[in-house]
């Protein structure tokens, strides 16, 4: 699609994240990075962090979304691709809330702190 939104996160997963099927058995994986960003404070002659800003993403694809649920938990360091796309849904007192998702194309552990193996998970016919 032309003039998509496309950005990478990196940060770290809020919670374990969540597998589920729609009713025709589309699976998503749901899961929420929250990413600090940090400054050198020259005064104080110290790193400080800003606040942290919390991303929503959704794992589209039964395979990649049972990758992620059995691969990531909470805490871990990823890096997160994709699109960003309008968020709307209804609370249960019924107001409409407005906000934005990252549709994920690609996650993967962050290995600038941690050190990680890949095994081959492809499905065969």
């Amino acid at each position: 699609m032309a003039n998509e939104t496309s950005l990478t996160v990196i940060g770290r997963l809020t919670d374990d994240p969540q597998l589920r099927f729609t009713p025709d058995g589309q699976g998503v994986a749901n899961f929420r990075v929250a990413s600090n960003a940090r400054f050198f404070d020259k005064e104080d002659r110290a790193w400080k962090d800003k606040p942290p800003i919390f991303i929503d993403c959704a794992a589209w694809g039964t395979e990649f979304a049972q990758n992620v649920h059995e691969s990531l938990h909470k805490g871990d360091r990823v890096s997160v691709t994709g699109d960003l796309e309008p968020n709307v849904y209804k609370t249960k007192d019924g107001a409409e809330v407005h906000g934005l998702k990252l549709r994920v194309s690609d996650v993967g552990a962050s290995l600038r702190f941690n050190r990680a193996s890949v095994t081959d998970g492809t499905i065969k016919s």
